[in-house]
């Protein structure tokens, strides 16, 4: 990690708060993987960047210190090259070079946005936490699932595979 100083650390309510925004959209995003239309993972990045918009904004007003990763070098790249492609009409079809543009840079937002939230240890905790009894949870809801109701998600929506859905993932490779 690399440190920004000379800043005051950021408030414990507004880092509680903005792990508990992103765990949901995380958490959203996982249990709507079963979906096969776009417009679940379009809240998850309406999320994602809305939740980057209000850093943004909150880091505007007021600065605090910040700490980053060398991982957000590539992570950018991957943005700026998409974007170098679709200003030099360099690319074979501009909407799908939009939609990878707009997906990697969801992935940017989320990794920048994680990698803030979670340098102070007891939000790192936490979130860990979470995220273990979320998947624990879901674990025991796709087994239960799986023998007591084969091909439906939940119990309630018939998968596109006759068998072989776990929870939320209706394939076996996810």
């Amino acid at each position: 990690m690399i440190a920004i100083s000379g800043f005051p650390p950021l408030p414990q309510r507004f880092l509680a708060g903005s792990a508990a925004a992103l765990a949901a959209v995380l958490f959203w995003a996982i249990l709507t993987i079963w979906v096969p239309d776009h417009w679940t993972f379009g809240f998850a990045e309406a999320g994602v960047l809305g939740l980057g918009a209000a850093w943004a904004i909150y880091f505007t007003l007021r600065p605090y210190s910040l700490s980053g990763s060398l991982v957000l070098i590539p992570l950018a790249g991957t943005v700026v090259v998409g974007l170098v492609q679709l200003v030099t009409a360099r690319t074979v079809n501009r909407w799908e070079t939009w939609n990878a543009v707009l997906k990697w840079s969801v992935y940017l937002t989320a990794f920048f946005l994680a990698s803030q939230i979670c340098s102070p240890a007891f939000v790192r905790r936490a979130f860990r936490h979470a995220l273990l009894y979320f998947g624990f949870g879901i674990s025991v809801v796709a087994v239960l699932q799986f023998f007591t109701s084969p091909g439906k998600i939940f119990w309630l929506f018939q998968s596109e595979y006759p068998e072989g859905a776990l929870g939320p993932f209706v394939s076996r490779d996810h």
